[in-house]
Formats: structure tokens, C-alpha cells, sequence
């Protein structure tokens, strides 16, 4: 069984004068331990696709299943902190995403405590170990995320989605923002969790040099709708669509500079 199955997802927004279908009748299955990409350009419903799988949006027609069962927001307050605790998201912008009047002790800590009924030792504890394993260290618990590098901040809202203990873990554009060396290094992070927790993985992005160096398989999506899907290697050499074709020669080449305008 799958360990996520988006089943014939519509997404429908209301706009004045009608409406825009922003995702339509998408379908994909993701097996656990999997690193799967859904790559596009902005506006092709990749995005919206995350959250609905997250629960920050409601599909308008389909199913999103989490091991067979609906994931839709039913149950008491003790079935939606479960349904949010399997399914976890890092966001592009961590400046956003972290609330910059707390440290990041605090932040840490109070994700712990939503999930787990632990002493204050323990959360502690905990929180030491979730910033050694994001390679982090003790002296950054008491900083604000204002005092973080960019990289250091996204290392800590992976760090805060991790206290969830999540089995799959969603990365929308989550080193977009980040310079190339910082992006190489939050990657190699994020595979290093991954096989030391078995934890599945969703990259929404664009950029295909991110999905050649961790996705297993990649969905490619445009206007809302699946243009293809396959193993990332296929996908980057022999793509069988012409949207996936132009994104792939988008990709700078080596030795690539980019041509000087003559001023007029």
C-alpha cells in the first residue's frame, strides 16, 4: 500500500466572475521511503497540490490518502494533531515561516509539546538532539531567527518539522531562497535524514538541478494538470514532452554566461 495516494484531486478558486481551477483531476501515489518531486513552473498548481496534502486547503473533488485512509480534517482535536503529525511541511521562506519574537528553543519546544506529553528534561533533551541532527549547535537554542543565516533558519524549520516525527515530509521551494553552496548543503542534510529515518519525501520546486540530486522519481506538472511522470533520470535525458524538454534546456550548462545587452 502506498504511503500517500492523491486520487483525481480537483482545486477550484473562486475569482470574480467565476472560477480558477488550479488543479485539475491530478492522481499519483508515493511509496513509503520514496523522494518524489513535482516540478513546474509558477502557476502550474504544484504548490496548491502540497497544501492541500498538508490540510491548508480542501480539495474540491478527490481524495488525498494517508495508508489507505482519507485524510480528510474529521475526528476531535486528538485525531487532527495525528493527522497533522504524518504529513509535515517546510516552507520557502524560513523569515516567514519561524515567528521571529521567540528563540529558537521556544520554537523547538512547543512542537514538541504539541506531539508528545514530555517532562521539560526531556523536551530539552529533545531539542538538543534536533539541533545537533540538523547540524546545528547548543549555543544557537537561545538566538532569535533574526540572528540566523538563511541556511540556519531553514535548518530550523526542518529541524521543527522533524519534532513531529513525521512520515512524510513536504518541501515546498525549501532551498530556492538559499545561495547554491548553502543549497548543496541543506540537501546533502536532507538525504542524510533520510536514510537515517526512512522518512518520504515531496519536493515542490522548479529548479530540476535539485531534483536530479534527490528525487527518485519526478512528477512534472503545467496548468494545473500531470504532463508526465517517471524516474528523475528518465524525466532529465529522454523527457517525453515538450513542456518537460524546455524545462530541462532552461538548465545553465557549464561554462554558461549570460550575454551582455550593448547599451542604446
Amino acid at each position: 500500500m502506498s504511503i500517500l495516494s492523491v486520487r483525481n484531486v480537483t482545486k477550484a478558486f473562486s475569482v470574480p466572475g467565476g472560477s480558477f481551477t488550479a488543479v485539475d483531476d491530478v492522481s499519483f501515489e508515493i511509496e513509503e521511503g520514496e523522494s518524489v518531486a513535482i516540478v513546474g513552473q509558477s502557476g502550474s498548481g504544484k504548490t496548491t497540490v502540497a497544501r492541500m496534502i498538508v490540510g491548508l486547503e480542501t480539495p474540491t473533488s478527490g481524495q488525498i490518502l494517508f495508508r489507505g485512509s482519507w485524510r480528510k480534517a474529521r475526528g476531535g482535536a486528538k485525531a487532527r494533531r495525528e493527522k497533522a503529525r504524518q504529513v509535515q511541511m517546510v516552507f520557502q521562506d524560513p523569515y516567514l515561516s519561524l515567528d521571529r519574537r521567540m528563540s529558537v528553543q521556544a520554537i523547538l519546544s512547543s512542537s514538541i509539546s504539541l506531539f508528545e506529553q514530555l517532562s521539560k528534561k526531556d523536551i530539552a533533551e529533545r531539542t538538543r538532539e534536533l539541533l545537533l541532527e540538523v547540524g546545528l549547535e547548543e549555543h544557537h537554542a537561545p538566538m532569535s531567527p533574526t540572528q540566523l543565516s538563511g541556511g540556519q533558519r531553514q535548518r530550523v524549520a526542518i529541524a521543527r518539522a522533524l519534532a513531529a516525527r513525521p512520515d512524510v515530509l513536504v518541501l515546498d521551494e525549501a532551498v530556492s531562497a538559499l545561495d547554491v553552496s548553502v543549497q548543496a548543503q541543506v540537501l546533502n542534510l536532507l538525504s542524510d535524514i533520510r536514510e537515517t529515518r526512512g522518512t518520504t519525501y515531496l519536493f515542490i520546486t522548479h529548479d530540476l538541478a535539485v531534483v536530479n540530486q534527490i528525487c527518485d522519481r519526478t512528477i512534472v506538472m503545467a496548468e494545473g494538470k500531470i504532463m508526465e511522470t517517471g524516474p528523475t533520470e528518465k524525466i532529465l535525458t529522454d523527457p517525453d514532452s515538450d513542456y518537460t524538454r524546455g524545462l530541462r534546456d532552461a538548465l545553465p550548462r557549464p561554462g554558461w554566461v549570460p550575454k551582455r545587452r550593448l547599451a542604446t
